[in-house]
């Protein structure tokens, strides 16, 4: 006989996935399509120096050097258009 499959309901996998997101140490963040934070895990307090009750809210240009103001506005663009991209940074 087969073993029966558990399938997590949505809220275990909502917070499964949230734990997930809040324990690595990467910086993870979310901004919405008008640039504003919308989520900041602990990894991205650690490396950018805001807690997420100083940067939810506010610009992501806020942590984005001015060399780089450029990237992020065509990372825009594109994601308003539908395509993928991103921007990363060496940290150290």
């Amino acid at each position: 006989m087969g073993q029966d499959k558990v399938i997590p309901d949505f809220n275990s996998l909502a917070a499964m996935l949230a734990a997930i997101v809040e324990s690595c140490e990467d910086a993870i963040v979310s901004k919405d399509l008008n640039g504003i934070v919308t989520s900041w895990n602990a990894g991205a307090q650690r490396i950018f120096e805001y807690r997420s009750d100083e940067i939810i809210g506010r610009p992501i240009t806020c942590i984005i050097p001015p060399e780089l103001q450029e990237d992020e506005s065509e990372s825009w663009r594109n994601s308003a258009a539908g395509s993928a991209s991103s921007i990363s940074k060496r940290c150290g």
